[in-house]
């Protein structure tokens, strides 16, 4: 074999058999990454991209409570004839709440969260007084392991198996072999109050600010999950962004 050589010409499938080096399977593309969707990376002429088949990425399975949203142009009247309910929204938000003392094994929590209380549980074995901290978050999509020669803030490319191209940033203070997870690019979507699961509700997303720091939005639709309550909160996956 060619020992170190790592030039781009190797980058056939094959390499992904081979202990090679790690540059021959994946340069990091050095970008400002929103963590969202690239449809169109820029790659060099025969640049490999890193597939999600390498053991420096792991795919930890589907979350029940995320579900694909669609661009829409806003609410319509529904079959029943009711306009289509509009949802709070916020992105991914981490809070810290106290317990009180007379705080009892088992019982909920009403936690002031984006939008008003919402229902938490406390981890088993929690003391009265202590404090924890509660993610209204999507459960992590991707674990990935920094490969050799990357650093934080860079980006890395991966093409799915369903040929879709994702692109990560290594986040602050991780360093090569070092794990960290990836969550989807969502919107945390209340349930509204009257809206079952099953209902549809739309929502706005801001897409852009302007220079003078207007917002730029647009409607999109998801349905509700099994299994929610209003005031209850679901993740809602981001169109992908449109090519302007």
């Amino acid at each position: 074999g060619h020992g170190s050589s790592s030039k781009s010409s190797s980058s056939s499938t094959s390499v992904f058999g081979q202990r090679m080096a790690f540059g021959a399977i994946l340069r990091p593309l050095c970008s400002k990454l929103t963590g969202k969707f690239q449809d169109d990376l820029l790659l060099e002429d025969g640049e490999p991209i890193l597939q999600e088949d390498v053991s420096f990425i792991t795919h930890l399975g589907e979350d029940p409570f995320c579900v694909q949203s669609e661009r829409v142009q806003g609410p319509i009247i529904g079959p029943d004839g009711k306009f289509e309910r509009e949802a709070l929204t916020t992105l991914a938000v981490e809070f810290t709440a106290d317990l009180p003392l007379e705080y009892e094994e088992g019982q909920t929590l009403r936690v002031i969260g984006p939008h008003g209380p919402v229902e938490v549980r406390p981890p088993p074995g929690a003391q009265p007084g202590s404090s924890h901290v509660y993610r209204l978050a999507p459960k992590p999509e991707f674990r990935v392991v920094a490969p050799p020669g990357v650093q934080s803030g860079m980006s890395m490319t991966f093409k799915q198996s369903n040929g879709i191209q994702i692109s990560i940033q290594v986040p602050p203070n991780v360093g090569p072999g070092e794990a960290f997870t990836v969550n989807p690019p969502v919107l945390m979507v209340r349930v509204p109050d009257e809206a079952q699961a099953g209902d549809v509700v739309c929502f706005r997303n801001i897409v852009r600010r302007t220079g003078d720091n207007r917002e730029v939005t647009e409607w999109c639709r998801a349905r509700v999950p099994e299994g929610l309550q209003p005031g209850k909160y679901f993740a809602a996956r981001l169109p992908r962004p449109v090519k302007t």
